[in-house]
């Protein structure tokens, strides 16, 4: 249940520092997205011996995507998490940068 918490708490950290709002969004959006990616590991590794094939872990395999559908489409879309929160960042950066170069 904690584990569950952690995104929330680690968000409400992000959002009380004095930063611009991009680094803010891309921060919370990176901690979300591998706090849920890594949700069933955790769950697996917390609560024991379950059969591996029954969802508590998402095997990985682009060319079988009948079998590997669930660990292909969590791969897939923690990538696309990622690159967005990497795309915030970089904007927040660069909105500081230049905040900082015009005062």
């Amino acid at each position: 249940m904690l584990y569950i918490m952690i995104p929330f708490f680690c968000t409400s950290i992000i959002t009380t520092l004095k930063t611009n709002s991009y680094l803010k969004v891309g921060s919370s959006i990176g901690v979300f997205s591998l706090s849920v990616y890594f949700l069933n590991l955790v769950i697996y590794y917390l609560f024991g011996n379950y059969d591996k094939h029954i969802g508590y872990y998402y095997n990985v395999d682009f060319t079988d995507w009948e079998r590997c559908i669930t660990g292909n489409i969590s791969i897939i879309s923690l990538f696309v998490l990622i690159f967005c929160a990497a795309v915030l960042i970089v904007l927040g950066f660069i909105k500081e940068y230049k905040s900082k170069e015009t005062a």
